[in-house]
């Protein structure tokens, strides 16, 4: 006869009575790498460990969000554990602490205190010393641990938008990826070199242009002898998913955006865009931060100009 299965009991009190099936939740922002002892390994270590000396924990899942602010909850991971908690996959969630969860006191005390007590979840954070099935854990103590990891996660955030404010303003590129013709010196991450590869063609561009070739004939010229578009280019590298390489071809607004920019002639031009509450925004021209002479140039100047005469 096919064995029933069992049903998950809401009050969480019930924890010694049965095997709890475990979702480990490990995430790691890039604020936090900086943090001794809060790497992806260590966290998984530690939940195993603690799993390993409870009977009524078994391990089913580990849920990893890497280089994720636990200011947002919309993570992929922590998106599939909820998901695997209304499925019945899971009942228990663990993680090394409270602002493993997340940092946003308001939006984790939701889900410590009304969203997993209502699906029936377990919820442990090792080092704060919490557990939902203990009567006599959490309290205002929680609440007060909340707080503090929002308040921590909010000074970090400040601290490095004045670093990088301050890296802009002296020039210092603070972008992921170096503009394409160029590849970010293995000495000095803030310093562009020339990409001996992608410069070339990046001259030739600029050469073409101002030779009176049409931004069409341009592209027509990069796509018939099977030169890679930027994305494209930065994935052979490894330095781009694949999410990011939906265009195969040379594109004219790809094109405007590199005959258009003083990078190529050797200033930095920065703070085109701000980020406020997780959302990108165009900053006006007039506001963007040029510094002169920061780098090797691609083109002369001379050639710059004559390009931008063109449109």
């Amino acid at each position: 006869m096919a064995r029933k299965s069992r049903k998950i009991p809401q009050n969480p009190a019930e924890a010694t009575a049965r095997t709890f099936r475990v979702g480990g939740y490990v995430r790691l922002s890039a604020e936090d790498k900086k943090v001794k002892g809060d790497s992806i390994e260590t966290q998984q270590a530690i939940i195993r460990a603690y799993i390993d000396e409870r009977p009524d924990l078994e391990l089913t899942e580990i849920y990893i969000d890497n280089g994720l602010s636990g200011q947002s909850f919309q993570r992929p991971a922590f998106t599939q554990m909820l998901e695997d908690m209304q499925s019945g996959k899971i009942n228990c969630c663990i993680s090394k602490d409270l602002s493993r969860l997340g940092r946003n006191a308001i939006d984790t005390g939701y889900y410590i205190e009304k969203f997993f007590p209502t699906k029936g979840i377990r919820y442990i954070a090792i080092t704060d010393d919490y557990d939902s099935a203990d009567p006599n854990s959490g309290g205002v103590m929680i609440s007060l641990k909340n707080m503090v990891n929002e308040h921590y996660a909010l000074e970090i955030g400040r601290k490095i938008r004045q670093t990088k404010q301050m890296n802009i303003r002296k020039g210092k590129f603070v972008g992921r990826l170096a503009p394409y013709g160029y590849a970010k010196c293995a000495e000095d991450k803030h310093q562009l070199v020339l990409d001996p590869y992608a410069a070339p063609i990046v001259l030739r561009m600029y050469e073409m242009a101002a030779e009176g070739y049409s931004v069409a004939e341009i592209s027509q010229w990069l796509n018939t002898n099977g030169i890679l578009p930027p994305k494209r280019y930065y994935h052979s590298l490894g330095l781009a998913s694949d999410k990011d390489i939906r265009n195969i071809h040379w594109s004219k607004s790809v094109l405007y955006s590199i005959l258009k920019n003083r990078v190529y002639c050797g200033d930095m031009v920065q703070g085109k865009f701000h980020t406020r509450s997780y959302v990108q925004k165009s900053v006006q021209k007039s506001d963007w931060v040029i510094v002169e002479n920061t780098h090797t140039g691609i083109v002369s100047r001379e050639l710059f100009e004559r390009v931008q005469l063109r449109w």
